[in-house]
């Protein structure tokens, strides 16, 4: 399986994770900002800063690219990488590899995923560093439910 798979239509791309502080951003940032929206129509309310942020990461950790431009067309990969860090937020913290995607996407579709990040977190150093406990790990990668309403 690719890491192509772009998320349902009801899917909303959250750009909280990748929010910074600049809330004056420059020039550059504003026209990359653009190009990204006028390509990418689902991330048309994201700010500058987000949208920079995000690509830059998208090209470093995907691309492999040392520096980023702007693209020139529709990416599609970019949105299936922004899904996949939505959908399952443990390959935010991981080495990010697209070719071993396809067991992530099989536990996720069918619903054990909490097996998946089970063996992610003992096999994978980083993880364990940046977490410490098990518990805390799964605590971070378990969706919020609004008890209050």
């Amino acid at each position: 399986m690719s890491l192509l798979r772009l998320p349902p239509p009801d899917v909303v791309l959250a750009c909280s994770q990748y929010v910074d502080s600049d809330a004056n951003p420059d020039a550059s940032t504003q026209v990359l900002a653009e190009v990204l929206r006028k390509f990418h129509p689902e991330l048309v309310t994201w700010s500058a800063s987000a949208l920079e942020t995000a690509w830059a990461e998208y090209e470093q950790r995907i691309e492999g690219a040392a520096t980023f431009r702007a693209p020139s067309m529709r990416r599609p990969e970019f949105i299936s990488y922004l899904y996949i860090c939505q959908a399952m937020p443990v390959y935010y913290f991981v080495d990010f590899d697209p070719t071993h995607m396809g067991e992530a996407w099989t536990h996720f579709d069918a619903g054990t995923l909490d097996h998946h990040m089970t063996a992610l977190f003992y096999r994978v150093p980083v993880l364990q560093s940046i977490f410490r406990t098990y518990d805390n790990f799964i605590q971070y990668h378990t969706p919020k439910t609004d008890a209050a309403s």
